[in-house]
C-alpha cells in the first residue's frame, strides 16, 4: 500500500512541475487567468495543475483573447496541444524557460522553424541554439 501512496504522490509531484513550466512561460508571456481541468465522470472539472489535463488562459484585456491547450491522452508531460495548432514538446517548454528571455510566442516561432527546415531535409536546431542564433 505504501507503494502505491508514494507512486501515486511522485506522480503528482511530476504532474504539477510539468504544469507549473507552462505557467511559467505562460506568465512570462503576458497571458493570465490560468486555469486547470480535468475529465471527472465524462465532464470537464476545474481542478488544481497537478491534475490538470486542459488548460485555460487569458490575456487581461477587454477583449479578453484565450489560449486553450490540453495534454494528448490526458498524459501531463507527453505531448501538449496549444490552440489544436501547436504540438509541443515539454523539452521545449524546459529549454523556454532556461533562457530567461524567451516566450510561448518564440516556442510557435521555433516550431514553424523546425517545420520549415524539416519539409528541406535540413538538419534542425535545438531551441537554445535557434533562439541564440535569433538574438532574441
Amino acid at each position: 500500500m505504501k507503494f502505491c501512496t508514494k507512486t501515486q504522490d511522485l506522480l503528482k509531484a511530476y504532474n504539477k512541475a510539468t504544469n507549473d513550466l507552462l505557467i511559467e512561460l505562460l506568465e512570462r508571456s503576458g497571458w493570465e487567468d490560468i486555469c486547470f481541468y480535468k475529465y471527472e465522470n465524462g465532464k470537464l472539472k476545474s481542478c488544481e495543475s497537478d491534475e490538470g489535463t486542459e488548460f485555460q488562459a487569458g490575456d487581461g484585456s477587454d477583449d479578453c483573447e484565450r489560449m486553450s491547450g490540453h495534454w494528448i491522452g490526458e498524459d501531463i508531460g507527453g505531448i501538449l496541444v496549444i490552440n489544436e495548432e501547436w504540438f509541443i514538446k515539454p523539452e521545449i517548454l524546459k529549454q523556454a524557460l532556461e533562457l530567461k528571455t524567451a516566450n510561448i510566442e518564440d516556442v510557435f516561432d521555433y516550431y514553424d522553424y523546425e517545420y520549415e527546415e524539416t519539409e528541406k531535409q535540413r538538419p534542425v536546431l535545438t531551441f537554445t541554439n535557434w533562439y541564440k542564433l535569433n538574438c532574441k
